[in-house]
């Protein structure tokens, strides 16, 4: 079994009182978003991060399902979990290839897909997932890292872009976040010399929403946003593998998130990073679920 069955909660509240365990249906053909979860630090390790992540998927859900409808959307279902990925069996990039057939086959049949890390190198299978159908896309990377260096010493959570670019060639990608202290400019060059955009933490504290970024990309371009939960400040998400002080707000980033949402068409999430033994008061895992919340009700309005 690839997905290990995951029962959202129960929710006993009266029946005005609705949550988004309440938007799950039991048959996946049936579901328009698809969810699943990825309960695997290795690739942290082994690019020497903090381990932690693998127990963030149960309990970003457990906020997550918990959570009451959009005064404006009301309804963001049906949804189906496919539960977590099965991490027993195989090297991790066996692990990844495993994971890679469900996000494929729903995105190829028009469905979206929430994928719940994890480490950031799941941001590989989404990102494949992703360009498979749907080549001519654009891939978002909301980050303080570039996550693009070489995988000539193995694969780890700092190379699921590199990969995307050896598997797929070039592809419309933008990095949003990027803190210059902690990369090399190597890896900016590498962003740049493939093709890429970046807008720095800087550049957007200095210049404002990146704006031009999409000037050429038509209206309603398929979008994977990968979000990889350290683009925020410590002072919101202190529960991750890397945390600094400097970083995106929630308000920094709800904004950025509603120009992409208004001119793209984001039909691929994933949510990375957010280590439940890190943090304070889960406040890191409740800022993930938020983040899921978000996209969930902006997809679909009534």
């Amino acid at each position: 079994m690839k997905y290990i069955p995951y029962e959202p909660i129960k929710n006993t509240s009266p029946k005005k009182d609705q949550r988004l365990a309440q938007f799950f249906c039991s048959a996946p053909q049936k579901a328009r978003t698809h969810i699943a979860g990825y309960p695997d630090d290795e690739g942290i390790k082994l690019n020497g991060g903090r381990r932690g992540a693998a127990q963030a998927p149960d309990l970003i859900r457990s906020y997550l399902y918990n959570m009451t409808p959009s005064f404006e959307n009301k309804n963001c279902g049906p949804l189906y979990d496919h539960g977590n990925l099965n991490i027993q069996q195989g090297t991790l990039k066996e692990r990844h290839e495993s994971a890679l057939t469900e996000p494929t086959a729903r995105l190829l049949e028009g469905h979206n897909w929430v994928g719940i890390g994890g480490g950031h190198d799941y941001g590989y299978v989404e990102g494949s997932a992703f360009l498979t159908a749907h080549p001519n896309g654009v891939i978002v990377n909301f980050d303080a890292h570039f996550d693009v260096r070489p995988d000539t010493h193995g694969i780890s959570s700092g190379t699921p872009f590199y990969r995307l670019y050896k598997k797929h060639g070039n592809f419309s990608f933008l990095e949003l976040g990027i803190q210059e202290h902690c990369n090399s400019l190597e890896s900016y060059e590498f962003v740049i010399k493939n093709g890429g955009q970046v807008c720095t933490y800087k550049d957007y504290i200095k210049n404002g929403l990146p704006f031009h970024f999409l000037k050429d990309i038509p209206p309603d371009t398929p979008c994977f946003l990968s979000v990889d939960i350290d683009v925020f400040s410590n002072s919101y998400a202190p529960g991750c593998s890397q945390s600094w002080g400097p970083g995106f707000t929630p308000k920094d980033y709800l904004k950025h998130f509603n120009w992409i949402h208004q001119n793209l068409n984001i039909c691929c999430l994933g949510v990375y990073e957010s280590s439940p033994p890190l943090d304070e008061s889960d406040k890191t895992s409740k800022l993930a679920a938020w983040v899921i919340y978000e996209y969930l009700f902006r997809k679909y309005k009534q």
